[in-house]
């Protein structure tokens, strides 16, 4: 992934991201709600070299509720592939 938030350091450009991301479903008082954990790890692109210390975090405790625009985009196109994989692999 590319960042447009770069970062440099000792005369290199970090300016990718690797990804791990969490989609959590939660169920609380009839309710189900969705929480969503993204770790963004700065790298290097031509060695693939990771800046370890600076990865940049993100946790939205329910998606559901959310105004952030950005965070709703997101989260309905992580729920349309997550739909169409789940139909695609019959679970």
């Amino acid at each position: 992934m590319i960042t447009n938030n770069t970062i440099e350091k000792d005369g290199v450009t970090f300016n990718k991201v690797a990804v791990n991301l969490a989609v959590s479903a939660i169920f609380l008082n009839g309710q189900i709600n969705g929480a969503v954990s993204l770790r963004c790890i700065p790298y290097e692109d031509e060695t693939k070299t990771p800046l370890i210390g600076e990865d940049r975090t993100l946790f939205i405790p329910n998606v559901y509720e959310s105004a952030d625009p950005d965070v709703i985009e997101a989260s309905i196109a992580i729920q349309t592939a997550l739909q169409k994989l789940i139909i695609a692999k019959n679970l």
